[in-house]
């Protein structure tokens, strides 16, 4: 959707999904304007806009093609599940709570992870243990395997959309991954390693 800016109400059409680039995609234009650019030069640059550092990018790794999400604090969690809507896509969710991370994750029963029951999920990263812990806290059931690349083919094998909670569907050709910030990382470099190949 578009959002006016400024009293020429120009209207900000993104690539990027969610509240949080609009509003981000507006202060870079105002800044942008303080700097002598036009609002709507500033905005049409962003537009086209499709990842961010690796944010929101579609990769592909053991036989699926994911889309990768960033998430580094509740706020930024809530985010994403705002982000992927209502996708029936297998979710991994990946964990570590290294120094750029944070080494307590304590932080994660802030995030409404209830939202996610009824989706098919697995849990994965160093810290698979904790994660997995809050969402049976949260009623959601999901599938724990700490290793990344095993933690893809683990959500591929849970269906294709539509396949509904049981095993035994056609296997996913999609799959939303959610990481926090070194898991994130070691998910691009897997896809990359792949790639590369």
């Amino acid at each position: 959707g578009a959002v006016p800016l400024g009293p020429g109400g120009h209207p900000v059409r993104l690539a990027l999904p969610g509240q949080a680039n609009r509003r981000n995609a507006v202060m870079a234009a105002a800044a942008a304007g303080e700097l002598g650019v036009g609002l709507g030069a500033a905005l049409a640059a962003m537009a086209d806009v499709g990842d961010v550092a690796g944010r929101y990018a579609w990769l592909r790794a053991e036989g699926v093609r994911f889309w990768l999400l960033l998430a580094k604090n509740p706020a930024g969690w809530v985010e994403n599940f705002d982000v992927m809507g209502a996708s029936d896509r297998p979710l991994v969710l990946a964990i570590n709570a290294q120094g750029a991370d944070g080494r307590d994750t304590s932080w994660i029963y802030d995030v409404p992870f209830e939202r996610l029951v009824g989706r098919r999920v697995v849990v994965a990263g160093e810290r698979a243990a904790d994660l997995s812990l809050r969402l049976v806290v949260a009623g959601v059931e999901h599938e724990r395997v700490p290793g990344l690349r095993d933690a893809l083919r683990a959500a591929r094998t849970l269906g294709a959309p539509g396949s509904g909670p049981e095993r035994g569907g056609p296997p996913a050709e999609e799959v939303d991954v959610v990481g926090n910030y070194t898991a994130f990382q070691q998910l691009r470099a897997v896809a990359a390693a792949e790639a590369a190949r």
